[in-house]
């Protein structure tokens, strides 16, 4: 009964992800009939605990990122594929964004796969799969990332959460290669452990964290928090 991940596709159905429990579905026409997720005995154990689940209309499939891997479940075939190299060394998965330009983001213990949905191998059907490992705004850092959440603005600007070194940007440099712009407690973050971002309508966003909660003006920059002399509990 531990409900990790919500994910809804165009055919009507909304999917499940449980801690413990695999996946399942429910149609929002019948709401009151949940039915498993059916897979063979290796792919139902590697998708037990769910932290992750994003639906691909690019290429009609579910992905699961969970404790044991990412995987790609096609919904034409209703078969789970192997989608790239490495696929089950990506674990602990939590949080992910399909981007505007066709990238799937997906977060982890070892920092966050970037996968291209739109180009995917003929032969193996594998999809090309760029790897962040390390701090992702200073990758020759050292320090081994987490990263725990996103959100793809209305202005098309990507926001990616930390769980230890804040929260980050996407920009683009003269190449028009991903670079990453930090925000951590010394602009004012709540803490540096974030564990989600939202948007409201005005354009603010909203960053929960693991000791209080902040709001960025992405105009400005300017980042006010509040804690528990606020009224949070």
């Amino acid at each position: 009964n531990s409900v990790s991940m919500l994910e809804g596709d165009k055919y009507g159905r909304l999917w499940i992800g449980t801690w413990g429990g695999g996946v399942c579905s429910i149609s929002t026409d019948n709401p009151q009939s949940v039915t498993p997720l059916q897979l063979d005995f290796t792919y139902a154990r590697l998708t037990q605990h769910v932290g992750a689940l994003k639906y691909d209309a690019i290429n009609d499939a579910l992905w699961i990122g969970s404790n044991d891997g990412v995987f790609l479940y096609n919904l034409k075939t209703q078969k789970m594929e192997e989608p790239f190299e490495g696929n089950r060394n990506t674990r602990g998965c939590i949080g992910a964004v399909i981007d505007r330009e066709g990238y799937l983001w997906m977060g982890c213990i070892t920092g966050a796969r970037k996968i291209f949905l739109k180009r995917r191998d003929a032969k193996t059907g594998t999809f090309n799969c760029e790897y962040y490992f390390n701090r992702i705004d200073d990758p020759s850092s050292q320090m081994l990332e987490k990263i725990s959440s996103f959100c793809e603005t209305k202005s098309g600007d990507l926001w990616i959460g930390s769980s230890e070194y804040g929260l980050y940007k996407r920009e683009r440099d003269n190449d028009g290669k991903d670079v990453f712009r930090r925000f951590t407690v010394q602009q004012g973050l709540a803490n540096n452990s974030v564990k989600g971002i939202a948007e409201d309508k005005d354009g603010m966003l909203w960053i929960t964290t693991n000791n209080g909660l902040s709001k960025l003006n992405p105009q400005t920059g300017v980042i006010t928090s509040y804690g528990a002399s606020d009224g949070l509990l």
